[in-house]
């Protein structure tokens, strides 16, 4: 059918950890927005027709951009279904609506900065299969995290590596996000003992990597169980020899006094 779009633009923000966004609608904007991009934002028509099987490409202008404020700025362009040309018979109408993201970034007193908040492991006896790293935005400019995220051995030697953001997705300025980076283990057997985290972690244009290290106590539940089975194996041992020993005691002082 022929579809009737409606062009519209609109700010968003950061709305949890996930990295999922939300909405601006005119009614609730948020006047003090500094990254606001939406009423800057223009197209050859708020309207347009796409017939069955046609394409149709849209200009999107971002109006007076030398006169935005420094760093990032971010809106949704929306295109929403008016209405569908009905056929005789029983139809079916569905209200779609997509999105595309629109992200600009001024020159000059842009800054981008990134900072771990948190590490998460899972408990020490079980090796980590993924580690959860939350980065936040501290900067004026939306970034993309890159990195890597390493667990060591005692010898300092690779064990573990996973790769961090590998969607490649941005963080709002003074935003976090969550990253649950999977890792692959590179070596097979693993020893009870004292293992490294090691977080390594830059936006895109940052010259080195920035580090976080935490060291952590992994002991295998097969150590766990040979440890219980001694200790319980020891005091049965104990117990039976001061059974014995007690017993020896009663019949020494028997004899003594049979004689």
């Amino acid at each position: 059918n022929t579809v009737d779009i409606n062009l519209t633009a609109e700010d968003f923000t950061s709305l949890n950890l996930s990295g999922g966004i939300s909405f601006f609608n005119s009614a609730g904007a948020d006047l003090n927005n500094v990254h606001s991009l939406a009423s800057n934002i223009s197209t050859d028509s708020p309207k347009i027709v796409i017939g069955p099987g046609q394409s149709q490409d849209i200009d999107i202008t971002v109006n007076n951009a030398n006169k935005l404020a420094a760093g990032g700025h971010y809106a949704a362009i929306l295109f929403k279904i008016l209405s569908l040309s009905s056929k005789a018979g029983n139809v079916v109408n569905i209200d779609q609506a997509v999105s595309t993201l629109l992200f600009v970034s001024t020159q000059g007193k842009g800054t981008e900065t990134l900072n771990l908040a948190t590490t998460s492991m899972s408990s020490f006896t079980t090796f980590p299969r993924s580690v959860d790293v939350v980065l936040k935005d501290s900067g004026n400019t939306q970034s993309i995290p890159r990195g890597l995220v390493q667990i060591l051995g005692t010898s300092s030697d690779l064990v573990s590596q996973g790769q961090l953001n590998i969607n490649s997705s941005l963080i709002l300025p003074q935003s976090e996000q969550l990253f649950s980076v999977s890792m692959s283990p590179t070596s097979g057997f693993l020893r009870p003992g004292i293992y490294k985290l090691k977080v390594m972690y830059r936006y895109d244009d940052q010259p080195g990597y920035s580090t976080y290290e935490k060291s952590f106590l992994y002991v295998s539940p097969v150590t766990i169980t040979t440890l219980i089975f001694i200790v319980l194996l020891v005091c049965i041992i104990i117990s039976k020899r001061a059974a014995l020993k007690s017993k020896f005691k009663a019949l020494r002082i028997k004899k003594i006094r049979s004689h």
